[in-house]
């Protein structure tokens, strides 16, 4: 359906009311968000799209992923369920997650490269002993108000 096209026009067709409504209320809703939310740097999107044209992301145990991508010229990004937080996930794998010792043991013999996002805790702090570990403050909004934190990121590589 063309927008731009009356509503006669359009009803003429074998189109019927409410369903030229809704399409005009959705060619709203797409033109005031488009207003509204302006991209503000094009020239950025095209540079992030362009650079990730050969990125691969799937959603996978993360033991299938880095057995079937580790490679020396790979990179891998992991944010699991944070230790003694994974309650706090609304995931229903979240809970599950218990593989914290696996991750690292494996993580740290792989040949590509990774950085890993965690909770600011003692024992992953343990378990990534060799590793480089970086404290970075980062912001949650909880409830509608804002607290800070301390993450760690952990990575491989210099």
């Amino acid at each position: 359906m063309n927008p731009e096209q009356s509503w006669k026009e359009r009803s003429s067709s074998t189109t019927t009311l409410p369903a030229v409504m809704a399409q005009e209320a959705r060619t709203s809703a797409l033109i005031m968000a488009t207003n509204t939310c302006p991209l503000r740097n094009l020239e950025k999107a095209k540079a992030a799209s362009e650079r990730l044209r050969d990125v691969i992301i799937e959603k996978q145990p993360w033991e299938k992923i880095v057995a079937k991508f580790d490679h020396p010229y790979n990179f891998f990004y992991l944010d699991p369920p944070y230790y003694t937080k994974e309650h706090l996930y609304k995931r229903e794998d979240a809970d599950a997650f218990n593989q914290h010792e696996e991750l690292a043991k494996t993580l740290k013999q792989i040949k590509g490269k990774f950085l890993l996002s965690y909770n600011n805790d003692p024992y992953i702090k343990q378990l990534y002993d060799g590793c480089l570990i970086d404290e970075v403050e980062t912001q949650y909004s909880v409830s509608g108000a804002f607290q800070t934190e301390v993450e760690i990121l952990i990575r491989n590589y210099s």
